[in-house]
C-alpha cells in the first residue's frame, strides 16, 4: 500500500519477491509526486536489504511488538 505524508511517500507491508522489480517504479512515481524521502515499512528487513540492495535506504526505526517487530527505513530522494 503506498499514501503520500506532506512530501514523504510511505510503502506499507513492504515484503515479498518481486520488491526489487517494484522499487525503480516507486521512486518514479515519488519524484512524479514531488516527494522528498520515501519511508518502508516491513515486518522482516532482509526483504527491504535484499530486494533494495542497489538503494541507500536507512533504517530511521525498529519498533517492538508483541508478535512482530516493524522496521522503517528511509530513502531520501
Amino acid at each position: 500500500m503506498l499514501r503520500k505524508e506532506g512530501k514523504e511517500l510511505v510503502v506499507v507491508a513492504a515484503a515479498g519477491r518481486n520488491l526489487g522489480d517494484a522499487v525503480h517504479p516507486i521512486i518514479e512515481h515519488a519524484y512524479a509526486n514531488g516527494c522528498k524521502s520515501i519511508r518502508w515499512h516491513t515486518r522482516n528487513p532482509n526483504h527491504i536489504r535484499h530486494g533494495m540492495a542497489n538503494i541507500d535506504a536507512k533504517l530511521v526505526t525498529k519498533k517492538r511488538g508483541i508478535f512482530h517487530d516493524e522496521y522503517v527505513f528511509r530513502l531520501e530522494l
